[in-house]
């Protein structure tokens, strides 16, 4: 469970095309619905308080919020952007049943240096930035530390089996996927020698 603060909000009267006039105040438009309310709600939020408290939270983070008088326990599903301004046009809410378990992608958390890295100058690589786990909604972690300091060569490589991952959560990945390697900084050079090669000046002959 978040210890983020709760967000307010209201329900919402208009729909459609006619919630261009909320976004015009200074309100978000929003959905809130899943297996804890009886139906869909449409909901409203001060556009500034919603984007203040976004920024505190991930994907996973289980949160209260307040519908007028009523109080969900949510997950933030998906939060529409902008396409050119830095401001959330809509979001979605999901009430789950809090007491079966659900799956949800995680954030992963880079920490500690890896040697490969800071004395070999080796380039760090990561193929995954979020992982799908399993877990009852209030186990579910808010993100996933990876310690980089296990990469001490360029043979080292982090898997999911090298993830430590909190009690009552199940990763939902094969445990020889790969999350981070450090590739050789001569790797980073070879397509520059290949267009070295190319661009050789072309041999003329005499008339």
């Amino acid at each position: 469970m978040s210890s983020a603060q709760s967000l307010h909000g209201e329900h919402r009267n208009l729909v459609g095309k006619k919630v261009r006039r909320l976004r015009q105040n200074g309100v978000t438009p929003g959905v809130l619905y899943g297996p804890s309310v009886e139906e869909p709600l449409n909901v409203q939020f001060n556009t500034f308080d919603l984007e203040k408290y976004v920024r505190g939270i991930e994907e996973s983070s289980l949160v209260n919020v307040y519908i007028d008088d009523a109080e969900y326990t949510v997950l933030f599903k998906d939060i529409a952007y902008h396409p050119v301004k830095p401001e959330i046009i809509s979001v979605d809410l999901y009430a789950p049943n809090l007491n079966q378990l659900i799956t949800s992608p995680v954030h992963l958390d880079f920490v500690g240096t890896s040697e490969a890295v800071e004395v070999y100058s080796g380039l760090l690589v990561k193929n995954k930035h979020e992982v799908e786990v399993e877990a009852m909604p209030r186990d579910l972690p808010e993100h996933i530390q990876v310690d980089l300091s296990k990469l001490q060569t360029f043979d080292d490589v982090l898997r999911v089996e090298d993830i430590t991952v909190p009690e009552g959560v199940k990763l939902l990945h094969s445990s020889q996927e790969v999350i981070a390697l450090v590739e050789h900084p001569h790797q980073q050079e070879e397509p520059e020698e290949e267009s070295g090669e190319l661009s050789e000046e072309p041999e003329t002959t005499e008339e």
